[in-house]
């Protein structure tokens, strides 16, 4: 059986969860995931976060469509308030970048629709199957996923 490639990760925002959870999995992670890039606005937590994890890459909020475009990362992991899901999820499945997203998924049932509906679009247009995506509660974070899809 050949070597499966790595999921190569972006995570969006680098508050209080994502220091305390979700960067230090990575190192739990090494077989099938890489941290290949950071999401913020803040220039401390670039500097700090991208040395501690030797991330080579870091993006704004405003670059994050050129995160997105990079060819760098197949997955996003969106620790960010919970009214800014939506938005920066959406962005992710339209560019074909597969989305694990912090609890609750958003705000309201509506914005929760845009999310999947966005993947299914993604995914139809892509000659992938729609009923392939997943959401799944994977430990307090919500997972949409294109069942068996590989990374880019």
């Amino acid at each position: 059986m050949g070597e499966r490639a790595r999921i190569r990760y972006a995570v969006v925002g680098l508050g209080h969860i994502a220091q305390v959870a979700v960067l230090p999995a990575f190192s739990h992670a090494r077989q099938n995931s890489e941290l290949t890039a950071l999401v913020s606005d803040d220039p401390a937590k670039h500097e700090k976060l991208r040395s501690k994890y030797k991330v080579q890459r870091a993006y704004s909020y405003d670059e994050y469509d050129e995160c997105l475009r990079s060819g760098a990362i197949d997955a996003v992991y969106i620790a960010l308030p919970n009214n800014l899901h939506c938005d920066f999820a959406v962005r992710a499945a339209q560019a074909g970048v597969h989305v694990l997203c912090e609890k609750p998924m958003a705000v309201t049932e509506e914005e929760c629709e845009n999310m999947i509906s966005a993947t299914r679009v993604h995914l139809s247009e892509h000659g992938e199957d729609p009923r392939r995506l997943k959401l799944m509660a994977f430990g307090g974070a919500t997972v949409a996923s294109a069942n068996q899809c590989p990374p880019r």
